[in-house]
C-alpha cells in the first residue's frame, strides 16, 4: 500500500529483516556470470538426480553420524557458503 505525504507517493516501509537481506551464493554467482563480456551462454547447471557411487570412508561416516569422533555428533550440520571465484578468472 503506498501513502501519499505532501504531494509525493512514498512506498511501504520494508522491515529490518528485509532490508539486512542480501543475495545467495547462487544469485551472487549469476550477477557476477552477467557481467562477462564474451559470448559465453550460460546453460542450466541446477542440481538435478545425480546418482554417483559413494566413497568407502564416506558411507563409514554417513553411518556412523552419531559416533564420538564425527563432527556431527551433536545433530547439527552447518552450511558453509563457499564462492568459487577462480571460475570467473
Amino acid at each position: 500500500m503506498f501513502t501519499v505525504v505532501e504531494s509525493e507517493v512514498v512506498g511501504p516501509e520494508l522491515s529490518e529483516h528485509l532490508e539486512n537481506r542480501v543475495p545467495s551464493t547462487i544469485r551472487l554467482a549469476h550477477m557476477e556470470f552477467l557481467k562477462r563480456k564474451d559470448k559465453i551462454e550460460e546453460i542450466n547447471t541446477a542440481i538435478g538426480n545425480v546418482f554417483l557411487s559413494v566413497h568407502p570412508a564416506m558411507e563409514k561416516r554417513l553411518y556412523n553420524l552419531d559416533a564420538e569422533d564425527s563432527p556431527f555428533k551433536d545433530g547439527v550440520i552447518k552450511y558453509t557458503a563457499y564462492i568459487n571465484y577462480s571460475l570467473y578468472l
